[in-house]
């Protein structure tokens, strides 16, 4: 059986929806809000200003010492209104380790196939 973990939090905004949607749906801007993600790189053939579902993009995060990066993939898409996206694949890495021979670890995990 799968495991699902749902983390959800609502804050009120004091702002045009549009104003609000044009931050929130530019994955590179999320480091400003997001106690753990370092930034977003882009696919070469997205633009971060004008996202759309099926654009592709890599989060970049780190927390309590760890590095990890997620390949996300915008599900939903409409300005002012909702934007989405999926996690497909992560990776993490420790920026420390116990052992004097290894000087990090990284675990990975990439789908077999693309979500339909």
């Amino acid at each position: 059986m799968p495991r699902t973990f749902t983390v959800s939090e609502s804050i009120d905004i004091a702002a045009d929806p549009l104003t609000v949607y044009a931050k929130v749906s530019d994955p590179t801007l999320t480091r400003h809000w997001s106690p753990e993600n370092r930034g977003a790189t882009m696919q070469p053939s997205a633009d971060s200003a004008n996202t759309q579902v099926g654009t592709v993009f890599d989060g970049h995060n780190e927390r309590f010492g760890f590095r990890w990066t997620t390949e996300c993939v915008v599900t939903a898409a409409e300005p002012g209104e909702r934007f989405a996206f999926e996690v497909r694949a992560w990776e993490f890495s420790s920026l420390s380790s116990r052992s004097p021979s290894r000087r990090g670890t990284t675990r990975s995990r990439r789908p077999t196939a693309a979500p339909g």
